[in-house]
């Protein structure tokens, strides 16, 4: 990979790992339907205009299945299991999780596709198993009912995440902005009736709707254009690679901004989840395709 492609795959990484510790400071106060609504939306139109200026289309009485499958299991539920999930347990902890999501990619792939698993993705699934147990078991979280449901609903994120993939890989037939920009939009259709029925009693204040901007603009809209660039400039292999890095910044962040511990179970789920993805996703040997 360039050095300048690089530095985007690391800026990405940073962003979005940022994006579970927005989440978890502006949920409590905007309520999670309406932060995950407003986000999805904002996001969905801003990449709209800029479909626009670039002259593509969204093609939408062709795909709106497909943008409606997508936005389900890409955007509006996903989003809304981590906004629930990150209110109980930390954002590094979730970051990690999150990891989880090309690990249930390769495996619903696998059944979806009728592909035999070879004895290193077998062992790869079971490590993966072993980084949860350690990184629930040993948190320094006391593991009480809701933060159980929490951990469960950041586990469920990834599912969907993975599902997601391997549904755009089998049918999505255009191009990636008019995509990821269709999802966005029809996710936010579909949690409107939620997000009205929740709205906060109160305005939240500029500070935290100043972070919710960041939120929306910069983790969502810019995150997504910037994994575009990295798709169209280093290959769809490089660009995922990108979830190798989240934990990590994410662990990063907590520390720094939320004063989250840092334990040795931390850091021993997440290599053996991160260990699990790579050997599950093949990543060891892998002929380079970008």
């Amino acid at each position: 990979m360039k050095l300048g492609n690089l530095a985007i795959l690391f800026l990405l990484a940073a962003i979005w790992a940022a994006s579970f510790l927005l989440a978890r400071v502006v949920t409590p106060v905007m309520g999670t339907f309406p932060q995950v609504e407003g986000r999805l939306l904002l996001a969905g139109l801003l990449l709209l205009l800029y479909l626009r200026w670039t002259r593509g289309h969204l093609e939408f009485s062709r795909r709106w299945f497909e943008y409606l499958v997508l936005g389900a299991t890409n955007a509006a539920i996903p989003f809304s299991l981590i906004a629930f999930s990150v209110l109980h347990i930390n954002a590094s902890m979730a970051t990690i999780l999150n990891a989880l999501a090309p690990l249930f990619s390769a495996l619903i792939g696998a059944l979806w596709l009728k592909e035999r698993f070879t004895f290193g993705q077998i062992l790869g699934l079971q490590l993966g198993i072993v980084g949860v147990g350690i990184l629930v078991g040993w948190s320094p979280v006391a593991l009480s009912p809701m933060v159980l449901l929490a951990i469960g609903a950041g586990i469920l994120a990834a599912l969907c995440f993975g599902y997601s993939t391997v549904f755009a890989r089998r049918y999505s037939r255009g191009t990636p902005l008019a995509t990821v920009t269709g999802q966005l939009l029809l996710g936010a259709v579909l949690l409107v009736v939620p997000a009205m029925a929740t709205l906060p009693a109160e305005p939240p204040p500029l500070s935290i709707l100043g972070m919710f901007l960041l939120l929306a603009l910069v983790a969502t809209a810019l995150g997504n254009l910037l994994f575009f660039h990295l798709i169209n400039a280093a290959g769809p292999t490089q660009a995922g690679s990108v979830g190798f890095l989240i934990p990590a910044f994410g662990i990063l962040w907590g520390h720094l901004f939320l004063d989250e511990p840092l334990t040795w179970s931390l850091f021993a789920g997440m290599a053996l989840i991160l260990l699990s993805v790579a050997l599950v996703n093949r990543v060891f040997g892998r002929p380079n395709t970008g």
